[in-house]
């Protein structure tokens, strides 16, 4: 098998094909994943990446990479003729590095990474984020395809028309609890004289597309506080809007301000320390929706909090659903049920022993699950074969 092989001959090369225009939770799990390969095995990588937030992250590492401007990609002969154009460059990259596996992370990856592998002969590995890779695409490119790795079963389900389906596999993303126990106990010892006056509901986005479901979490949170008469609480949003969803941004704040919801609705932009910010929240909450670009493939958002025992709450939509036990780790609401959100809100505000216990709860099954020591290993295993 491929890793047993290492002593008698040259480290393994992985090339890693991340082509996308922005940074979000797909692209921290890879990074997060190949570190741990890198470390754990005699393992070279090398990236093709697009966003330049993601160049900063992979310069930081000391990797080789190359960094390829491909913009937008319409629907259009052009489109296609640009996806043609793209691919050959890919290949050639392929075959100045002559990686021994290729591994693509987003769509237009598997578009442009499995015509430059195959030109290449070159074993391709799809891993898989979300539900809108195109389908016509998806069933030409799917031979070409050595293994597709989808993060969550119900992703896994909605692509395989078999469940028995061999070349499908589940592997989620995964955290390394090493390094996040460590900066938990920093962060408790920071925020140990720290008395919070307030109920912080906290909400992170790579992105403010309408699948997000904001307006959907402006409106429960206003029956929230309104209803219930709530005064101390505070919907905490990190994140940086996109130039093509700066104008849901925008729809989003007017939205706040017909509600008169300023001094209750607080934006912190991008945060650096993600599980500082999941620490400081008394809940956070996931509210994707299945259309307009949804539903969520895994939910990152989930683990990151429950990593720092921080309850979650998340709409019935893709993912979430195979990660939460609702009642027992988290809460699921059903999309767009303002009431149910609402309602669990306050079941969450009212009840602290009840938060603590899903945080516990959340962190154990992380401890069960989604150990990055653990996703690494079946990364491992599915490579070797």
């Amino acid at each position: 098998m491929l890793f047993n092989k290492i002593k008698r001959r040259s480290t393994i090369k992985l090339l890693v094909i991340n082509y996308g225009s922005f940074f979000g939770g797909a692209e921290k799990s890879i990074i997060d994943i190949l570190d741990s390969l890198s470390k754990k095995y005699d393992v070279e990588i090398v990236w093709l990446i697009e966003n330049k937030n993601m160049e900063k992250k992979i310069k930081k590492r000391r990797y080789n990479y190359f960094r390829i401007d491909i913009g937008n990609i319409e629907k259009t002969l052009f489109g296609f003729l640009k996806i043609f154009y793209f691919s050959i460059k890919t290949f050639f990259k392929i075959i100045k590095i002559k990686p021994d596996i290729i591994i693509t992370n987003t769509n237009r990856s598997h578009l442009i990474g499995s015509i430059a592998s195959a030109m290449s002969f070159k074993k391709c590995f799809w891993i898989l984020h979300d539900y809108y890779f195109n389908r016509i695409a998806k069933n030409i490119l799917k031979p070409l395809a050595k293994k597709i790795i989808c993060v969550s079963e119900n992703l896994k389900d909605y692509y395989s028309n078999n469940k028995n389906n061999s070349k499908y596999v589940i592997i989620p993303n995964g955290l390394d609890m090493n390094i996040i126990k460590k900066k938990y106990r920093e962060i408790k010892d920071k925020q140990k004289e720290h008395v919070k006056e307030k109920f912080i509901i906290g909400f992170a986005t790579a992105r403010f597309d309408k699948w997000k479901g904001l307006t959907y979490l402006i409106d429960s949170f206003n029956k929230f506080i309104k209803e219930y008469k709530v005064n101390n609480a505070e919907l905490v949003i990190a994140g940086e809007p996109q130039k093509y969803d700066y104008k849901n941004f925008k729809e989003m704040k007017k939205n706040i301000k017909m509600k008169n919801l300023e001094r209750h609705v607080k934006f912190v932009g991008w945060v650096k320390d993600i599980y500082d910010f999941f620490y400081r929240s008394d809940i956070v909450v996931l509210t994707s929706k299945s259309k307009n670009g949804g539903p969520e493939s895994f939910g990152r958002t989930i683990i990151e909090s429950w990593s720092v025992k921080t309850p979650v709450i998340s709409t019935r939509c893709g993912g979430p659903e195979s990660i939460i036990e609702s009642g027992k780790n988290g809460f699921l609401v059903d999309e767009d049920d303002i009431d149910e959100m609402a309602g669990v809100l306050y079941k969450l505000y009212s009840d602290k022993s009840l938060r603590n216990k899903l945080g516990e709860n959340g962190y154990s099954k992380i401890m069960e699950k989604y150990c990055l020591d653990k996703i690494t290993k079946k990364y491992k295993e599915i490579l070797s074969k």
